[in-house]
């Protein structure tokens, strides 16, 4: 399936160095974000995304941007009636999993800890009901710290 995705990928690529293709048009908030050459672990996340989403195979997120990965991008674009250039942006990333977006950009995404515990919650969690300290916490800082997901109120799906 993916192999199929990838070489229609590729005619689509071919259709436009013949024809060529209009320039694209971003407003302020909508910022490319990754794109072919880039390297880093924000890249490894934004693959990982595209694993999770069945544009991209495993064994092909390696944190660097490369052809498969643009054209992972190409795909998901297309899914969603993008322009597909290959260039991610900020916008798409939110369409494309929320969590590694809220991760890398909403600096307002607030989770909660307890003292002693090892996992982070949203506010409504069971799981904080007979807790005697709650902190609040921004969920970068949460990972930086070694807490991880709540499993019940599973708070990397917002």
């Amino acid at each position: 399936m993916i192999r199929k995705m990838i070489a229609l990928t590729l005619a689509l690529l071919m259709l436009i160095s013949v024809f060529g293709v209009s320039e694209s048009k971003f407003d302020d908030n909508d910022t490319i974000v990754a794109m072919i050459g880039d390297e880093s672990d924000f890249v490894q996340a934004v693959e990982e995304a595209l694993v999770k989403k069945g544009f991209l195979l495993e064994d092909e997120a390696d944190g660097y941007f490369d052809q498969y990965t643009e054209l992972a991008v190409m795909n998901f674009q297309m899914s969603k009636d993008y322009e597909a250039n290959g260039l991610l942006t900020k916008r798409q990333l939110y369409w494309l999993d929320r969590a590694t977006y809220n991760k890398w950009f909403d600096t307002s995404y607030i989770v909660y800890i307890t003292n002693g515990g090892s996992r982070y919650h949203l506010w409504e969690c069971a799981a904080l009901k007979n807790a005697l300290e709650i902190m609040p916490i921004s969920v970068n800082i949460a990972e930086d710290l070694g807490y991880y997901p709540c499993k019940r109120c599973k708070p990397y799906l917002y």
